[in-house]
Order: structure tokens, then sequence, then C-alpha cells
């Protein structure tokens, strides 16, 4: 499902079709890699097709997905609008909370807060890691959020950079796939329902 889910991004953002067959060869040569000794099919290209139809089914053709990069922008816009010149150097800054966002597409943020919170709690761990954080004391305390929760997405960031800095990549694929639930049947096996072309947010 995860190679799935990156086609089927692709196509999406309009980044373009990706090579079913090279996607196929990836997972599978990635498997072997890894060295674990688990119970899987090779990927094939049929497969990866029938499970891009059963997401859509699954998702409601919901595939719409609204980031925080856009908010970021708008913030640091305001910040270059204000009539005090107290903010300086702030393409370095705009650039780190970028590189967070990157990284909270890994997490579980973008379900659980709006776009807007997560750009502030980019943008606030951005000034941290800079030590500028006292710079915008008084900026931060003029926003309308709920600032518990932009600690708590400031909190998940952190978090995952420690997890990043102490986990072993072979442990965790490893720990993963033991807690993956084995499938039964295949792919083929399974009946896909047409789809409701109303229900459709875009088209493919």
């Amino acid at each position: 499902m995860a190679p799935t889910c990156l086609m089927l991004a692709a196509k999406v953002e309009e980044f373009g079709a990706l090579s079913t067959n090279k996607m196929s060869s990836a997972v599978n040569n990635y498997v072997k890699k890894t060295g674990i000794s688990v119970d899987l099919t090779p990927l094939r290209v049929g497969s990866l097709l029938e499970a891009e139809f059963i997401l859509i089914e699954v998702i409601d053709c919901c595939l719409i997905c609204f980031q925080p990069y856009r908010p970021l922008k708008q913030l640091f816009q305001d910040l270059r609008d204000l009539p005090s010149t107290q903010y300086k150097d702030l393409e370095s800054l705009e650039a780190s909370a970028v590189k967070i966002i990157n990284d909270a597409i890994r997490t579980d943020l973008s379900m659980i807060y709006p776009p807007h919170m997560i750009a502030i709690g980019a943008f606030q761990l951005s000034a941290i890691s800079l030590h500028r954080e006292k710079e915008f004391i008084n900026w931060f305390a003029d926003l309308q959020v709920e600032m518990e929760k932009i600690l708590d997405i400031v909190y998940t960031l952190t978090s995952m950079y420690k997890v990043w800095k102490t986990a072993e990549d072979k442990e965790i694929i490893k720990t993963l796939f033991d807690r993956m639930p084995k499938s039964t049947v295949s792919c083929s096996q399974i009946r896909i329902r047409p789809l409701n072309n109303n229900k459709c947010s875009r088209c493919i």
C-alpha cells in the first residue's frame, strides 16, 4: 500500500505518472536489502494498479490535501510588511521552517491539526533551532491561536527528531513487518466496487 500511496500522490500533485515497473522493482530490492526474512509475495505491477483503485474507493475519492506551506508563506509576508525593521534575516528562518514542514509530513500532525497551526509550530521550532525565539515572543503572544496546541505540535516534531537520531533503520523495518497483519487473500481475489463519479473531488 505504501508504494501505491506514493504513485497516487504523484498523480494528485501533477508530478506525473511514476513508472510502475520501476516502483515494483524498487520495493522488492528494498525488502531484500533490509535482510528481513518475511513471507512477502513479490510486488507486481498489476497489484499496484488494483491497489490504487481500492485506495481511491477507501478514501471516497477525497484526493485534495491542504498543506501548511501557504500559511507559512503568509506568516513571513506579514512579518515583512510590518512597519518596524526589528526582524532581520527572515530568509534563513523561512528556509528552516520549510524543511521542518517537509519532515512534519512524515507524522500524523496533518490529520490532527489544521495547516496554519502546523505552520506556526514549524515557525516556532525553526526559531528555537536558530536560537532566535526571544525575538518573536511578543509576536507569538499576539497570535489568535491556542498555544497549547502549538506546543503539542512542537513536542511531536522534536520527539520525531529524537527518534531519528537513535533509531536503527533495519530494526524499525523488522518491527513494522512483524506487526503488519498478514493478508489471507491476494489483490486479484478482491472484487472492486465501481466508483461513484459524483463523489469525486478531483479526477485523475
